[in-house]
């Protein structure tokens, strides 16, 4: 019996520990220093745009492609966008789950939910690649065919005026089969000019060959 009971004991300290454990962790990981590290390999429908300046510097047939792309009814934007997260803390940080909303150049793009759990041991660097695809027919209601395919090149870091990029993310953390959320949005905020996207992608191909 006092075997039994000191086993009982010992559990729920060890619970207890580890629910702890748990809190601080996600408390950490909100102390995160988050920036936008890079935004790759950006599709208009299925037509690659990230080394394309504009719709003129496409092939007859890719051309095609986005015209016929851009007169649906949907015009599918797609492309990877790496969320870099620091962790200034001594101590480990850690999340499940990552509620994000997307804004560029102010429009409310899409939102959603990356579920993969993140640890970032004190003092690291942890990148978090979020796969982004919305319709941009749907986020510019009322915008002309131009304007689209104009915000779809500025994504891809060849246009021809600054891109403005703000994900609000909300970290959460799984305790005792309970999801706990950051009790608001984080803003992690971005702006480029066609250049430096190209920087970018270059830094990000020089670091991924390493």
């Amino acid at each position: 019996m006092k075997r039994m009971m000191w086993a009982l004991i010992i559990t729920c300290l060890f619970i207890g520990c580890g629910v702890a454990r748990q809190i601080q962790e996600a408390k950490n990981f909100a102390k995160c220093e988050f920036r936008i590290k890079s935004v790759e390999g950006t599709r208009l429908g299925d037509v690659k745009i990230h080394n394309v300046k504009s719709i003129k510097d496409l092939s007859f047939k890719k051309a095609a492609e986005i015209t016929s792309v851009l007169a649906s009814d949907k015009v599918m934007l797609s492309f990877t966008l790496n969320l870099q997260a620091k962790n200034p803390n001594a101590e480990m940080a850690a999340m499940n789950n990552l509620e994000w909303i997307l804004f560029i150049d102010e429009y409310e793009m899409v939102e959603g939910i990356l579920n993969q759990k993140v640890e970032i041991p004190g003092g690291q660097i942890a990148e978090i690649p979020i796969a982004i695809s919305t319709d941009l027919r749907e986020a510019l209601k009322g915008k002309s065919r131009d304007a689209i395919a104009k915000l779809a090149f500025n994504v891809a870091g060849q246009g021809d005026s600054p891109t403005h990029i703000l994900l609000k993310v909300k970290p959460s953390i799984e305790i005792a089969g309970f999801s706990v959320q950051y009790p608001g949005y984080i803003d992690v905020k971005m702006e480029f000019t066609a250049e430096q996207g190209r920087e970018l992608r270059k830094k990000a191909i020089r670091e991924s060959t390493r």
